[in-house]
């Protein structure tokens, strides 16, 4: 799915980080550049390939799920051996899918930053490999940089995965007792 929408990431990427560049273009060309444009404008930095930028930062990030869902089983399974009921309560299952969720963020986190630098990338920067994005990031920002924006992201996709998590848990129980009867 990566290499197939890495294209739309990449113009969604342009659009939303557009007015950090406004001021680089000339005055008559301070117009917001729209979906149309910013595809034309890709392609003329670098033709086809220019769309998969950010690509090898995105495949790195397919190592979130293999953290994500050891560390919930483990977590799950260690709640249902330590409960008298022998299944997890709804407050085991919250806190399985956030620590999960919480450690394969803070593992694999810095794929997205080095991703959207690359995608975002305009002039001498275009075109910069993974290696020479993370080097400047290192270099300008420290270790921290590849964190950038880390807290915000954890406050949207904890909640969301401890919810989803736990409705997936709870409704594949019901559904099982239902079957029973």
């Amino acid at each position: 799915a990566d290499i197939v929408c890495n294209p739309l990431f990449l113009v969604r990427t342009r659009i939303q980080t557009e007015a950090l560049h406004y001021f680089e273009r000339p005055p008559s060309e301070r117009v917001p550049l729209g979906v149309l444009k910013t595809v034309k404008a890709v392609y003329a930095e670098g033709g086809i390939p220019a769309f998969w930028r950010g690509l090898t930062a995105s495949l790195l990030g397919l190592g979130h799920v293999a953290i994500q869902f050891p560390v919930y089983e483990f977590l799950k399974s260690e709640a249902r051996s330590k409960s008298k009921t022998g299944e997890e309560s709804p407050a085991d299952l919250l806190l399985a899918s956030g620590v999960s969720k919480m450690c394969a963020s803070l593992l694999t986190y810095p794929h997205e930053v080095i991703r959207s630098r690359m995608m975002d990338a305009r002039g001498a920067d275009a075109g910069m490999g993974a290696i020479q994005t993370i080097g400047r990031i290192v270099n300008s920002e420290g270790v921290g940089g590849l964190y950038t924006g880390l807290h915000v992201s954890l406050l949207r996709v904890v909640p969301n995965c401890c919810i989803t998590f736990m409705s997936y848990e709870l409704i594949l129980r019901y559904a099982k007792e239902q079957m029973r009867r």
